[in-house]
């Protein structure tokens, strides 16, 4: 389906600078996979060390917040990329650096081309509040440690992996919550 797309060297690049997309274009050109975006399946067809397997095994891949991924190598470098942004770039490219791959259904384990779609980074967010999907995130952090963390975010002055360790939650939930702090900011700066 990639006809359309033009494909970069991957091996002529450092590993370092091999990006996600990158990969999923390389696995695709390569046909180290094989995409079923009706289904939203993805199947490897070759096996450790590269040799070809007899029958293509689905990868079902691993839950990372709510999303499968799986792990795919290209040019040295290995990446993790979400099921959603490997079927959506078979089918139609690299999306805009602007936008995400989302879930039409809210459902991030249903990859199937009818259900994704692409939205801004903002409306993805204003959705899934609207629909509820952030109950319970904050188990561990209290209004003023929630505070203190995005003041971290905002100084800049500790990785936000150490932030994430220094509160006891996931990198994952430190960039979500700068992230709400910057959306809810930006709406206030319209009123």
């Amino acid at each position: 389906m990639l006809d359309h797309v033009t494909f970069s060297s991957v091996s002529s690049q450092p590993a370092k600078r091999i990006t996600r997309d990158d990969v999923c274009i390389a696995a695709i050109r390569d046909q180290n996979i094989i995409v079923d975006p009706e289904k939203g399946e993805v199947y490897r067809v070759r096996g450790p060390g590269g040799h070809a397997l007899k029958k293509p095994q689905i990868m079902k891949g691993s839950g990372c917040n709510g999303y499968l991924v799986i792990n795919l190598t290209a040019g040295g470098a290995k990446r993790q990329v979400r099921l959603s942004r490997l079927i959506w770039i078979f089918v139609d490219g690299v999306p805009p650096c602007d936008l995400v791959v989302a879930h039409k259904n809210n459902i991030k384990t249903d990859n199937r081309i009818t259900n994704l779609w692409l939205r801004t980074f903002v409306d993805n967010i204003k959705d899934a509040w609207k629909d509820g999907l952030f109950k319970n995130l904050d188990k561990k952090l209290n209004k003023d440690s929630k505070a203190l963390l995005v003041q971290d975010c905002i100084e800049r002055k500790m990785k936000q992996r150490d932030i994430a360790n220094k509160y006891g939650v996931t990198l994952c939930r430190v960039v979500q919550l700068f992230k709400e702090y910057q959306v809810k900011r930006s709406e206030e700066r319209r009123v």
